[in-house]
């Protein structure tokens, strides 16, 4: 699926530090997935003129995102709301009308210049705060419209989105899973058994998947950050593998390429 020409990188860090760090707020929940519910548009509609009311904002800089917003998509039974905002950070107002409105702060939750907030109840909404018109808005909004308007690509977000990283070393896939979970990312890995198959015809690359689409962009950091580091953990450089002669990490203890058991000498300790 190719993108959006909307969809760009995120921005760099903001340096505001909030009054209520997101690291004193527990943001993990149980995930479920659910089909498409035709009640979560007008559950949106009727939330986002209460709070237009309540924050005194325009109706406009208030929009419907996420797997919620696009008809025949599996997703969480939460429904995910924009609030655009001229300055950036936002007053400390603001969040406090959010909070009297009855939604939870969560600061940043781990994505530079959004602030999170959440309301459980009957019908569940999740609140990203965001700079109007820039990266985080146009990004949302060019992937949602995307989906809505072609079937396909929705087909094929539905399969890809939650997958994150994929090996043919099974050992290395485990690595990431264990450090999306100890980051606080529900992960699980696929086509395990296939992976570790001796017949390599038969062999596939193991896939490591997150539970929960929202996390997707924290846990293709995390993923980043820890092949980095694997990488780094060594200073022999690379191995080179003596059926394809394919280059591997030194993390590696199957070729990416072909599959092959790394081999190593004796004193190789």
């Amino acid at each position: 699926m190719v993108p959006p020409s909307g969809i760009s990188t995120l921005p760099s860090p903001c340096p505001r530090q909030t009054s209520t760090p997101a690291a004193m707020v527990s943001i993990d929940e149980p995930v479920h997935l659910v089909d498409y519910d035709e009640s979560w548009a007008s559950a949106f509609s009727e939330e986002c003129d209460r709070l237009a009311a309540a924050l005194n904002v325009p109706r406009g800089h208030l929009e419907h995102i996420g797997s919620t917003a696009v008809r025949g998509l599996l997703a969480k039974p939460v429904i995910e709301i924009m609030l655009g905002v001229e300055r950036w950070p936002p007053d400390d107002t603001l969040i406090e009308a959010i909070s009297r409105a009855g939604y939870e702060f969560l600061g940043e939750a781990g994505v530079p210049e959004r602030f999170c907030f959440r309301l459980r109840g009957p019908t569940s909404f999740n609140l990203h705060v965001v700079r109007l018109y820039g990266d985080h808005w146009r990004s949302n909004l060019a992937l949602r419209d995307y989906l809505r308007g072609n079937e396909a690509a929705r087909a094929r977000y539905a399969r890809e989105k939650r997958k994150v990283f994929s090996s043919n070393d099974i050992s290395e896939t485990m690595l990431v899973r264990d450090a999306l979970e100890h980051h606080g990312i529900a992960a699980t890995i696929l086509n395990e058994n296939l992976a570790r198959t001796e017949v390599t015809v038969f062999r596939v690359p193991a896939e490591v998947w997150v539970f929960d689409d929202s996390e997707y962009e924290n846990a293709a950091r995390i993923v980043a950050e820890t092949l980095r580091t694997l990488n780094n953990a060594s200073d022999s450089g690379t191995w080179i593998c003596p059926t394809c002669r394919e280059e591997n990490p030194q993390s590696f203890e199957l070729c990416w390429s072909c599959g092959r058991e790394r081999k190593r000498s004796p004193d190789a300790r």
